[in-house]
This record gives structure tokens, sequence and C-alpha cells, in this order.
């Protein structure tokens, strides 16, 4: 019994309970509560265990509530993105239903506005202005390199001066070592949008510049051919005091596209400008391998690309102007382009938006790697501050420069020249610029006592 006893007293504990219950037991025999270290131990990992699942539940917790919030976000972003299609395709279905039902000046109107916003203006470039620039921009044209008098250029700061240069060109060469057969001064009034063009005759005996800055005495188409466009307008501010720094090059043949898309011009013809445009239009469509159909009777008559281009070449016959004055040779072809583009010109003011858009999108095509029908030295912004001008302006010819002419045939050469250039400049001034007595530059006199030296043709003025 003893024995037993014995080994019970010596028996270990094999449970924490029985630890537990073993010190509670020998801690009530000292009056105080002892804790085992094991106990202690024991809790201790439970309790990190514990902080352990918190901390993960309360993580799958921020990461259901933050992917929760995204999906809300998201939906949110979508029903966003919904509206605002939907409202842009509403705006879109509104402009095209008011566009369709909106008169036509009124639509002339916005697009006016619209040119002279910046916002849209740089919308419209992401189309545009790159097809610009490389299809029509001379990138190479160097301003700084145009001579303009100073005196000349503060005198006439309100006003945009564009030299436009015509060419009857059948090939591609039309733009370097190429006479001009066209010279048209275009004027624009800055304050007013008015809008002047006076021609200059090709065989005008003027001082001639070339591309190094170089001069001789010849006829002014020659310029071109000398020197490109900078040595051309340099030619004309040194002889007739003006600040043109820009021009536009046209080749006529793409004259035919931009008639036949305004639908033809009305032009009263005789019987031998008849005889002519049959002539020229019937070679004009063996190169192009179209067929033509000859013009019948003479009079008022509806003209189409091919007969509006082949009217305008015709120099060897008379041209009667509507006052019933007689022109001849070039001054006659020069008054036949004019009046060709001032009918387009009317015609394109009076046309609907439609029109006019047709008339845009012909333009930017036609430029070809093959063919160069237009080149100018603006730049797209240049040509979007015209727009509200080219849309109110009011065209007014000035007729063809010099006034007073002579038509001597000097060292074997048949020129027209100025009865006093001077004088005639100032009547220049006084038709483009409506300065009644412009006084030209020292070096436009020179120039003209040259002339007048050289060729023996005297001033002679305007009757009053």
């Amino acid at each position: 019994m003893e024995k037993m006893n014995n080994n019970e007293n010596n028996r270990k504990p094999n449970t924490d309970k029985e630890i537990f219950s073993e010190n509670k037991f020998n801690n009530n025999n000292t009056g105080r509560i002892r804790r085992s270290p094991v106990s202690s131990e024991i809790k201790g990992i439970a309790n990190a265990d514990n902080e352990m699942v918190v901390k993960k539940t309360v993580n799958k917790r921020k990461k259901r509530k933050l992917r929760t919030s995204r999906k809300k976000n998201m939906y949110r972003s979508m029903r966003i993105t919904a509206i605002i299609l939907i409202s842009v395709m509403v705006l879109i279905l509104g402009l095209c239903v008011a566009w369709k039902l909106t008169p036509g000046s009124f639509k002339i109107n916005m697009i006016k506005e619209m040119s002279k916003s910046q916002f849209l203006r740089n919308l419209i470039a992401v189309k545009l202005e790159n097809d610009y620039v490389e299809k029509f921009q001379d990138t190479d044209f160097n301003e700084a390199d145009i001579v303009v008098d100073e005196v000349v250029k503060k005198k006439l700061k309100g006003y945009k001066n564009i030299a436009l240069f015509g060419f009857d060109a059948r090939d591609n060469t039309f733009d370097s070592g190429t006479r001009s057969d066209t010279i048209i001064i275009v004027s624009i009034n800055n304050e007013t949008g008015a809008v002047k063009m006076v021609s200059v005759y090709r065989d005008c005996y003027l001082k001639i510049f070339d591309e190094n800055g170089s001069t001789n005495y010849f006829k002014v188409n020659s310029a071109f051919s000398k020197g490109g466009a900078q040595a051309a307008i340099s030619t004309l501010n040194a002889n007739l005091d003006l600040n043109i720094t820009d021009y536009i090059m046209v080749n006529f043949a793409g004259l035919t596209e931009i008639v036949d898309i305004m639908d033809g011009v009305d032009i009263n013809i005789t019987d031998a400008e008849l005889e002519l445009i049959n002539l020229y239009s019937t070679e004009m469509c063996e190169v192009t391998g179209d067929k033509y159909k000859p013009l019948k009777k003479s009079g008022n008559v509806h003209l189409n690309g091919v007969q509006a281009t082949a009217y305008c070449r015709i120099r060897y016959v008379a041209f009667y102007d509507a006052s019933g004055n007689v022109l001849k040779d070039d001054f006659g072809r020069t008054a036949r382009q004019r009046l060709v583009m001032e009918k387009l010109i009317a015609k394109a003011k009076s046309s609907g938006v439609k029109k006019l858009l047709s008339l845009t999108e012909t333009i930017m095509n036609l430029n070809t790697a093959k063919q160069t029908y237009l080149k100018t030295s603006l730049d797209y912004d240049e040509i979007m501050d015209f727009v509200p001008i080219l849309i109110d302006y009011n065209l007014d010819s000035s007729g063809a420069f010099p006034y007073t002419i002579s038509t001597p045939t000097v060292d074997g050469a048949s020129l027209v020249v100025a009865k006093g250039l001077a004088y005639n400049v100032s009547v220049l001034h006084k038709n483009l610029f409506g300065d009644e007595n412009y006084e030209p530059s020292a070096s436009v006199v020179e120039i003209s006592e040259y002339i007048e030296d050289y060729t023996d043709v005297h001033e002679q003025r305007l009757p009053e």
C-alpha cells in the first residue's frame, strides 16, 4: 500500500490540465496561485496565432473592399464614358440635322467663325495640316531673302500683298527655270477685308533680279526663270514699291478641274474666239485622251473646264471688255485670265457649303507625284487667317500695269514699256491703296530714268 502511494506521488502529470490542477493545488497550500511557465508559453503561442488569423482576416476584408471599390469606379467610369459617347452622338446627329435645315448663308458664317477659333483650327489641323505642308507649302522659301524697302514696308503695313504666278505648263517643271505666263498682284486690306487685283504685263521692261541678287533689265516674266519665286517677288517689290513676301503658283492645267467643280463659267465670246477655243480644246483633249464636243455658236456661252482653260490661252485675237475697249495680244490674254478668275471667285462666293467643300477637296487632291498644279509660301495658319476674308471679300479689279504703255522693239525684243515708270507706280498705289499723292521711292525713280533713257519712251499721263 505504501509502495502504491509512493508510485502515485512519483507519477508525472501527463496533460496540461493535470499540470494546471497540480500547480493550482500546490499554490493553494502556499496561499497564492502560481502559473506554470509552460502554460504561459502556450498561451503566448495561442495569442500569436490569433493575431495572425485576425491580420489575415483584416487583409482579406481590405482586399475585398478594394476590389469592390475598383469595380464600382470602373462601372462608374464606364457609365460616364457611355453617357459622354451617347451625348456626343446625339450632338453630332443634332448638328447634322440642323446643318441640313440651316440656310446656306448661315452655314458660311459658321465656317467663318470656326476659322477664327484656335481650338477648332487646331482640331482641323490634325487632319489637314500635314497634307497641306507636304503637298502645297514651299518649305524651302525664305522670306528673309526677299528685297523689300523698309520705308515701303512701314507705309504698307495695313496691307497683305501676294504675288500670283500662273504657268501654262504641260510637265512638272513650271516651278523652276520657267518664265511665268501670268503675274497678278493680289492686295488685301487687313482692316476692311477688301481684295484688289492688278495684272502685270509679262513683257513689261523692268529691272530684273536673279537668285544671287544680281540685276539686269529685261522682261518681268524672266525673273522667275532666273531665280524662282524669290527673284520674281524681289523684282516686283523693287520696281513697284511693294511689300510682297508671299506667293502662290498655279499651273493653268489645274484650272480645268476647278472650273468643272464650279459647273463652268458663262463668257461672252466672239466668232474668232470660238474658233480658237475649239482648236486649243481639241489639242488638250488629244493629250489627255478625252473626247471633245465642240462649241457650236459664239455670243454668251457656257464654258466647261477645258474650254475655259483654252479661252485663257488666247492671245492672237482681240478682246472686248465690258466698256467696249479693245485689247490685243498679251493684253487681251491677260484680260481674259482676269475675267475667268473674277467669274470663278464670284461663283465661289455665291456657292453653298457643299460646293465649297467639294472645291476644297478637289484642290487638296490636285498635286500628285507626277504633276504639280499649286504651290505656295503661305503656311497653314496664314491660309486659315484668309478664310473669313475670302468669305466676306469684295473683289475690285484694278486693271493691268503699266497703265500708260508703249510697245517698242528694242534689241530685237518686243517689249511693253511704261510711259514713265515712276508715274505709273503712283497710279498703282492710288488704285490699290488709296494713296492719292504717292511719291515713288528714290530707287523707283532711278529705275524709271534708266528705262526712259534706254528705250526712249517718255512719260505720258492718263487723262484727268
